[in-house]
């Protein structure tokens, strides 16, 4: 399965540095975290804006994953559907988005399971 998240506000550029970073250690990391252990076995796409701030701050790293030649960015992304935990790489919402190329990674965490549930 594939489900989508976004967050308009994660935008660095509408709530400031300080604030994102705030989110970011406060709510995303943590929620994502629990959606995770909630969902398994299914893929979260993330908004880009969500995936940029998560690898910005250091919480979250890019790790390449193989996908069948010749895919555009929807199409690779049902491929990975259920078989890793985030995507971000780019939004849903552009229907011919694809690169030459393109190289498809999943977004890992960082932290263990304990740092990531909400205390």
């Amino acid at each position: 399965a594939l489900v989508s998240y976004a967050d308009p506000i994660a935008a660095p550029k509408i709530i400031g540095p300080k604030y994102s970073r705030s989110l970011a250690d406060m709510f995303l990391k943590r929620f994502l975290g629990r959606m995770q252990e909630v969902l398994q076995g299914t893929t979260t796409h993330l908004c880009p804006n969500v995936a940029r701030l998560l690898t910005n701050c250091g919480l979250g790293r890019w790790s390449p994953v193989s996908v069948s030649p010749g895919l555009g960015y929807q199409e690779s992304c049902l491929e990975l559907a259920g078989k890793v935990g985030f995507l971000g790489q780019a939004c849903l919402k552009r229907l011919n988005f694809s690169l030459p190329d393109f190289d498809a990674a999943e977004l890992k965490l960082d932290g263990d399971a304990a740092e990531l549930r909400p205390s």
